[in-house]
């Protein structure tokens, strides 16, 4: 049975509880137990000075920005919340302006959990020692879809020569397309790179984009209305999702950390925010999972040790075009 976040405070209360009694039971002179109570005073002053000017730490969370800065600020408040209660200190979350960024911001150390992409995690994991804590339950692959009107797109090939959109630059959705791309020989006229899947839904129902590539979860979560205008043309194999990492230099609280994160999934706000998300729960992530990743997290090395577009990407989902 794991101990839960607040059982962990409880054991190191008894702790000292313990070493207080062991000093109480000691015989000593009556002039070295005046001196020792001087001392002890003395100490136990300074100690409540100690309680009152320092606080833990802040526990910063850093989300891949897989939607906007304000879907993902709305989406993880519950989890935030929930955590800065059981753990009783500050819990801050922050996203980043794209991908690429996200993974230099958590190989800077500016998080202490990350929530990152499989092919993100895997990097994360291999290079820098982070340690995966959990994953989403719901099955996660990458879809390419099209207006469900537009009859003369039968197939991949039949998107050569046509625009085409995806989700950011560097996320495993796009790394996907790329190599989809290259294997069937297709040159899009243009790839329009977005940050959100109700975002790229508008684009292909209007006709802007001639077919896009989505998450399974982000067009699961699109309106009823929206997914009955698009028709799914290809998917990908089955990758590791969004996953929970602690930051190395955080490795002490790793037991900590899991336990609320378990004590959330079972809490009415987690149930709740799994359900209204579709992502089914927390699960263990697995070591073969992660290692699958690899091929796509080579990808991310090379992207990141070359130089960024001049006209950089955008966090608010207007675009950036790649052709």
């Amino acid at each position: 049975m794991r101990p839960s976040a607040e059982q962990f405070g409880k054991r190191r209360a008894n702790a000292t509880g313990e070493r207080l009694s062991a000093l109480a039971g000691l015989r000593v002179q009556p002039w070295l137990g005046f001196m020792l109570f001087l001392a002890l005073f003395s100490g136990f002053n300074l100690a409540l000075a100690g309680v009152h000017e320092e606080k833990p730490a802040a526990l910063v969370i850093g989300v891949v920005p897989y939607n906007s800065p304000r879907a993902i600020a709305t989406g993880y408040e519950p989890l935030r919340q929930f955590l800065q209660r059981v753990l009783q200190r500050e819990v801050r979350l922050f996203t980043a302006p794209s991908f690429d960024e996200f993974v230099n911001r958590a190989l800077q150390g500016r998080y202490d959990i990350a929530l990152a992409a499989g092919h993100e995690a895997r990097l994360l994991q291999a290079d820098a020692g982070w340690l995966p804590l959990v994953t989403y339950q719901a099955a996660f692959d990458v879809l390419l879809v099209k207006d469900r009107d537009r009859s003369e797109i039968g197939g991949f090939r039949d998107l050569d020569g046509r625009r085409l959109g995806s989700l950011g630059e560097g996320s495993l959705t796009s790394l996907w397309l790329a190599q989809q791309l290259k294997e069937h020989a297709v040159a899009p006229s243009e790839l329009i790179f977005i940050n959100g899947a109700d975002s790229l839904a508008k684009q292909v129902l209007s006709g802007r984009f001639d077919g896009a590539a989505f998450t399974r979860l982000g067009f699961n979560q699109l309106s009823a209305a929206e997914r009955a205008g698009l028709s799914v043309f290809l998917q990908s194999r089955m990758f590791l999702g969004r996953t929970y990492l602690l930051s190395p230099k955080r490795s002490a609280e790793y037991a900590l950390i899991r336990a609320g994160l378990d004590e959330f999934a079972e809490s009415e706000a987690g149930k709740a925010y799994f359900q209204r998300a579709q992502l089914g729960g927390y699960r263990e992530v697995l070591p073969a999972e992660l290692e699958l990743m690899e091929p796509y997290a080579q990808d991310l090395r090379i992207r990141m040790t070359t130089p960024p577009r001049a006209e950089g990407a955008n966090q608010e989902g207007k675009g950036h075009v790649a052709k």
